[in-house]
């Protein structure tokens, strides 16, 4: 369903679906833990197109069901920007955006995976907006 042309019926033209939601966002937490107020207000937000959905076979994410990936602008098969965010929730929305906690997953030294919070401030992009996040194409 996503990514393809649909028909109304009746002759209807088809339109294109973009996938993702145009986006910016700001990591909340780094290794786990908190980043400051000095952190917050230096960060670059990463822009691209906000995926959710079920986790596939190839990225199970330990056992989540569920996934939030923010995808390259206007090219999803180039890949994810960060990390996916596994068993994500939206913790608050306001008109101004949301805020998402899930966990990220991490290599330790020894090869072992764990699980490490992450929190994300979601901002969708509107046309007014000075970043420029074209639509994909399927």
């Amino acid at each position: 369903m996503f990514g393809t042309s649909h028909s109304l019926g009746g002759g209807a033209p088809a339109t294109e679906r973009t996938l993702g939601l145009p986006v910016a966002v700001i990591h909340l937490r780094r290794d786990g833990q908190r980043i400051s107020g000095s952190e917050f207000k230096a960060a670059v937000p990463l822009i691209g197109r906000l995926l959710l959905g079920p986790t596939s076979r190839h990225q199970s994410g330990g056992g989540s069901s569920h996934m939030a990936d923010l995808m390259r602008p206007g090219a999803l098969e180039l890949g994810s920007l960060c990390k996916p965010l596994f068993n994500p929730v939206i913790e608050r929305a306001d008109q101004q955006g949301f805020i998402l906690s899930g966990y990220e997953i991490q290599s330790t030294a020894d090869g072992q995976k764990t699980h490490l919070d992450q929190v994300w401030l979601v901002r969708p992009l509107t046309a007014t907006d000075p970043f420029d996040v074209p639509p994909s194409r399927a």
